[in-house]
């Protein structure tokens, strides 16, 4: 039987009085590997659609597994569990500095880059260096962990580029019309009230809490702002529905859908997160917490700027505008953190042309869409994946006075 042991050496060089500061650890390997080999969701594996099926081809993207699948690194200001399927950390504790497997030509100053000289294949392993400016990587540092090398280039966004956080490798042709947007309406839609005839604005949301949530507005530019909503209680489907009026809430519309006789229609701005419903504010330069279970607790987290409030993918019939990926609300150009801190990212694409939230499922996401006459299942896998943890004995800080080099390797053993 085989498995591989890491070993990180960390080293902080002053550039001021050439002080070299050594850090030695041992680190766990993950499951992130074999999941993405071995659990198959949905049949991803499988060819499904014949001509129409849209795959990535998995050499030089994913394999070999180094430096592919497992070559990047991300740094992090906290200590994290050591769990095997602790594969994810919360936003609570992102990544202050990151590194792919190539050299880092952009101005991110978060981004490290590869030393494509001393990194190589080993005769039972890998060996990654890698290595930041003074001006790069700085912050406190408690963790590190090994990532694939797209999840290392820019880990959930940064400011100056768009990378493959979502990698698509899965995009099939769906053949039963407009039916899979219109079912997720269907079900739930009992005595609940839309506004708008010929396009419904409504949207429906997993609470995660056994409810799901169903809101209907529209957009108003001033005044105050008019909500129906609907819980419906999973277990058995009962639900309690009403109306809110927000004082002084200038609101985007949510969302809307629209049942065509040729393809369906779907777009959504909203989502709901620990017990909240984060709506964008019509003016786009913020975005309202609205507290589901008392409507008066209302606060407008500011942006500092004005989004465009594009959708995440590519534009057509259905666009998904806002979304959660694990417990980051994740935007066209922001994103905010758990405790509703807003952190401003590219203004790009990341997706395909998304109607549905995104559903995770180990490092693989899942989400369906279309344009027109053409409707998909797109599956991607969430980049920023931790294949090993490795815990400081001790914090070390890194500044603008120090470089850094990071030494990782990974051995086989037969156990």
């Amino acid at each position: 039987m085989k498995r591989y042991t890491g070993n990180l050496v960390l080293e902080l060089e002053d550039v001021n009085t050439g002080v070299v500061e050594t850090v030695s650890e041992t680190n766990m390997v993950t499951n992130a590997v074999n999941d993405i080999l071995g659990v198959n969701p949905m049949g991803v594996m499988y060819k499904a659609g014949g001509q129409y099926d849209d795959s990535l081809t998995w050499n030089e993207e994913l394999l070999p597994i180094c430096p592919n699948m497992i070559g990047g690194i991300l740094l992090f200001p906290s200590s994290i569990t050591e769990q095997a399927d602790n594969l994810y950390l919360p936003s609570t504790n992102l990544p202050v500095a990151y590194a792919s497997n190539d050299v880092n030509a952009t101005a991110n100053t978060k981004r490290g880059s590869m030393n494509l000289t001393e990194s190589m294949k080993l005769s039972d392993g890998f060996k990654f260096v890698w290595e930041f400016t003074p001006s790069q990587g700085n912050g406190t540092i408690a963790a590190v962990g090994l990532t694939s090398k797209h999840g290392g280039a820019n880990a959930y966004g940064s400011e100056v580029a768009v990378d493959s956080t979502l990698l698509q490798i899965k995009k099939v042709s769906l053949d039963d019309g407009d039916g899979f947007i219109n079912d997720l309406f269907r079900c739930v839609t009992v005595d609940f009230h839309f506004y708008g005839s010929y396009t419904p604005y409504g949207i429906f949301m997993d609470g995660g809490d056994g409810y799901w949530y169903g809101f209907a507005n529209q957009g108003n530019s001033s005044g105050s702002a008019t909500v129906l909503w609907i819980k419906i209680r999973k277990s058995d489907y009962t639900f309690t529905e009403g109306q809110w009026t927000l004082s002084n809430a200038t609101l985007m519309t949510m969302g809307s859908f629209k049942e065509g006789s040729s393809y369906p229609s779907g777009n959504r701005s909203a989502v709901v997160r620990n017990g909240y419903l984060y709506v964008p504010s019509y003016d786009k330069t913020g975005v309202y917490k609205i507290n589901i279970s008392n409507s008066t607790d209302v606060t407008l987290i500011s942006l500092g700027f004005t989004s465009t409030m594009k959708c995440l993918g590519e534009t057509g019939s259905c666009d998904c505008c806002m979304s959660i990926i694990n417990d980051i609300i994740v935007a066209y150009d922001f994103e905010i953190d758990v405790n509703d801190n807003v952190i401003a990212t590219f203004a790009g694409e990341r997706c395909g042309n998304v109607s549905t939230p995104f559903f995770r499922y180990k490092e693989y996401v899942f989400a369906w869409g279309g344009a027109y006459l053409n409707q998909y299942r797109y599956t991607w896998i969430l980049t920023p994946y931790l294949a090993t943890i490795c815990n400081l004995s001790q914090a070390v800080v890194k500044n603008a006075d120090k470089t850094m080099k990071i030494t990782y390797t990974l051995t086989e053993q037969t156990v």
